[in-house]
């Protein structure tokens, strides 16, 4: 018997999976947007609505 959990919210990722013959193994990603990337992001929003509307 074995499961298998994933969870994430938040930019956030959890993954774990565990046996009764008691091996197991956990894996975490964590995603940080840096301010750069945001503001990259962010001027590329703004010019689809910006492309959009014309």
């Amino acid at each position: 018997m074995s499961g298998l959990s994933i969870v994430g919210g938040g930019g956030n990722l959890s993954a774990s999976q565990f046996t009764i013959a008691g091996a197991g193994a956990k894996i975490v990603y964590s995603y940080v947007l840096e301010p750069s990337s945001a503001l990259l992001c962010g001027i590329a929003g703004l010019g689809l609505i910006v492309r959009r509307r014309r």
